[in-house]
Formats: C-alpha cells, sequence, structure tokens
C-alpha cells in the first residue's frame, strides 16, 4: 500500500518522507529512515519528529509544515537537522501540500537532499575572504599616505588609520556608511562627487 496520491519506489534518491496534519510520518524512502537511525522505512510510520529531534528542530520543522498546510504553497528552505550518527547535517528541503483524491490537504510531503558539503566550503571560504580582507586592511593602516574605498554612490566603504584621524574619526570603521558631506562642506563634496563620476565613468 502507499499512502500517497502517487506511488514511487521508496530507494527513490535523497530524503523523501510524507506525514498527516499531526505531523505523523505516514511513510519515507530508505534513506530517510537510515538518516534517522531506524533500518527501514515502516520503523518510522507513526512516529513524529519529536521522536527523534530535540524539541527546538522539531518545533521548526512543525512549524513549516503548518505553514505548508495552511497556505497550501510550496515551500523551499534550509534546514539543520540532527542525525542518528550524533552529527548535524544541512539540507535543501522542498514540502508540498499532501492532498486526498479531493483535493483536500491532508498533510505534507517533502523531498531533501543534503547540502552539507557544499555550506562547509561556503564557511571556508568566506573565512578566508574575511581573512584576507583583514590582512589587506592591516597592511593599509601602516600606510603613512590616506586611501578609501567607496561605492558608486559615493557612499565610504573603508579607509586607513591615517584617513580616519584626517576625519577625526576614532577608527577605519566610523567611516563606513558615510559620504564627504558628512566631513566637509557642500561645495567641498559636490567636487569630489563630481571627480569620483568621471573615475567611474571613464575608468581612469
Amino acid at each position: 500500500t502507499c499512502a500517497l496520491p502517487i506511488c514511487f519506489p521508496v530507494t527513490i534518491h535523497g530524503h523523501i518522507y510524507w506525514k498527516d496534519q499531526a505531523g505523523v510520518v505516514l511513510g519515507c524512502n530508505n534513506e530517510q529512515a537510515q538518516s534517522l537511525g531506524f533500518s527501514s522505512p515502516e520503523e518510522v510510520i507513526g512516529k513524529t519528529d519529536y521522536d527523534y529531534f530535540p524539541k527546538a528542530e522539531a518545533d521548526a520543522l512543525r512549524k513549516v509544515n503548518l505553514q505548508v498546510m495552511e497556505t497550501g504553497r510550496t515551500h523551499i528552505i534550509e534546514e539543520i537537522s540532527s542525525l542518528a550518527n550524533g552529527t548535524q547535517a544541512v539540507y535543501l528541503s522542498k514540502k508540498v501540500p499532501l492532498r486526498n483524491k479531493q483535493g483536500k490537504i491532508t498533510g505534507v510531503i517533502g523531498a531533501s537532499i543534503d547540502i552539507t558539503i557544499q555550506k562547509e566550503a561556503e564557511t571556508r571560504t568566506l573565512i578566508a575572504t574575511e581573512e584576507q580582507t583583514h590582512q589587506l586592511e592591516s597592511i593599509l593602516s601602516l600606510l603613512p599616505v590616506t586611501i578609501y574605498w567607496k561605492d558608486k554612490s559615493g557612499t565610504y566603504l573603508g579607509c586607513n588609520e591615517t584617513q580616519a584621524k584626517i576625519f577625526n574619526l576614532n577608527s577605519p570603521k566610523a567611516v563606513v556608511g558615510k559620504k564627504d558631506y558628512d566631513f566637509v562642506s557642500v561645495e567641498q563634496a559636490d567636487i569630489v562627487k563630481r571627480i569620483d563620476l568621471e573615475a567611474i565613468v571613464t575608468g581612469k
């Protein structure tokens, strides 16, 4: 038997599961069962997220499932789940309403893929970028000349210690978000803005 309107093999790749309105599992595939510490999908039937996840995780999952059922819309989200082996994994999950033959919503169908490796790679890249930025800022702060950088609107994104002192700022970070109009007269700021725009437009 199959609790889904359309049956599919429980060996399909990825984590597949479907639940009723109360959050009780009606079925799942082998991959989902094994990640939860069960040897077969049959062992998961009749359980809820609260039977194998910490309460905070189960509450978060339940909240999303309720939103899917209340709105009747598909939800695609990233979720962090505890595994049976004691580790945690990051999943990209798609959840859609489970409907009966009359079209009434009777639960939720979920499909999740493990993106832990990709997220870890993103984190490593972010850390490396932050370290490089910190090293660059450290080098710039030691130079005896004024250095600063802005976006296309003329908003300061950063500067070195020498420039910060000229602006009477406590630290280079204090310049972020400000414009020349915060430091000099309107006439002077207008001139700087015109020169900045000329450099941006001409690339010179």
